[in-house]
């Protein structure tokens, strides 16, 4: 695959997207007012655009799913490992649907659960990064 590659260039596409989605959950954390759900969501989506541009990398189109296990297996299938655990995975998914809409919650958030769901979005982007680098790398030699 070359760097010029549509399907390198789309992948590069769900990266950029991932990244815009990771910095808006970075805002949204900075407001010491502002509830779980928009952080998360966007924590998840940054993970789930991470997983399908891996998965157009591996010449599938992945389908419209908010599933990330389902993503990743899709992704084992291909011989790719996940940037995160199932345990991970599975944490992430609700708030790409369920956390959207409003319900009653019982219970309370941990302090730390942001800078948690932040810090897998920050692994899975840098698990992509790596991936479109050696893609790069295997094109230029």
């Amino acid at each position: 695959m070359q760097a010029d590659d549509p399907v390198v260039e789309l992948a590069s596409l769900w990266l950029q997207y991932a990244e815009v989605d990771l910095r808006i959950a970075r805002m949204c954390a900075a407001d010491a007012a502002m509830p779980l759900w928009p952080i998360g969501f966007h924590c998840q989506q940054a993970v789930e655009k991470c997983l399908k541009a891996a998965l157009v990398l591996q010449g599938v189109t992945p389908d419209r799913i908010h599933r990330l296990a389902e993503l990743a297996r899709d992704l084992q299938v291909k011989g790719v490992a996940a940037p995160l655990t199932l345990g991970e995975l599975t944490l992430l998914t609700p708030f790409g649907v369920d956390e959207k809409y409003p319900r009653v919650k019982p219970g309370t958030v941990a302090p730390g659960d942001s800078e948690l769901l932040i810090g897998m979005a920050e692994r899975a982007i840098d698990w992509l990064r790596a991936i479109l680098g050696a893609t790069a790398q295997l094109a230029g030699a």
